[in-house]
Formats: structure tokens, sequence, C-alpha cells
């Protein structure tokens, strides 16, 4: 019987919730999708918000 999975998609609104985000999944050898909302875009700005997760592409 093959091992069945989900897909994990989480909000992040700042650096301390992307980090927890990609460090437990990079702990897991787990993809994720990374999501906003719409009130963590205002906050952040979308270039500020794409810019952020590229830097943890790769080991943590």
């Amino acid at each position: 019987m093959s091992a069945r999975k989900a897909l994990l998609a989480c909000n992040f609104y700042n650096y301390e919730t992307l980090h927890s985000i990609l460090a437990a999944a990079h702990a897991e050898s787990a993809p994720i999708i990374l999501q906003l909302t719409e009130s963590s875009i205002e906050y952040l700005g979308m270039d500020m918000a794409v810019a952020m997760a590229p830097g943890w592409i790769g080991p943590i």
C-alpha cells in the first residue's frame, strides 16, 4: 500500500511566520504552498511578500 499524503497550504503574514512554516516543511522534507490573505498583502505589500520567499528556497 502506498503512503497517502496531503499538500499543506499556509498563510504567512510576516518574516517570523514564514520562517516557521518553511523550517517545519524542511524538517519534514515536505512540499508546501505559500499563500497570502488580502490583509497580509496590504500589510506587507505584494513586492515584499514575493521577495521574502525565494530567500528560503533550499536548506534552512
